[in-house]
């Protein structure tokens, strides 16, 4: 976050939180295969390792050169 100072007219300051655009920052200098949807804060004591209950990973294919008889195959070895 970023902030910047505001006058209350009685002498103090308060500072104005200003959440940056994180996703859109890490996708300017990501490769465009590779993309950021979304994000947020944790604590300084998480793990995305360690503390994650789960995860969702996505994997998108196109439809070019693909060996759909291969593939479902091979995802059967994984299954367990």
């Amino acid at each position: 976050t970023k902030g910047d100072g505001t006058d209350t007219g009685d002498g103090l300051s308060r500072k104005t939180l200003t959440e940056l655009p994180y996703a859109k920052m890490l996708n300017n200098v990501l490769p465009p295969t590779i993309r950021v949807l979304g994000w947020c804060p944790v604590t300084p004591e998480f793990s995305a390792r360690f503390s994650a209950t789960n995860r969702t990973y996505r994997y998108y294919f196109t439809q070019r050169h693909l060996n759909l008889s291969r593939m479902r195959d091979a995802i059967q070895l994984l299954v367990g």
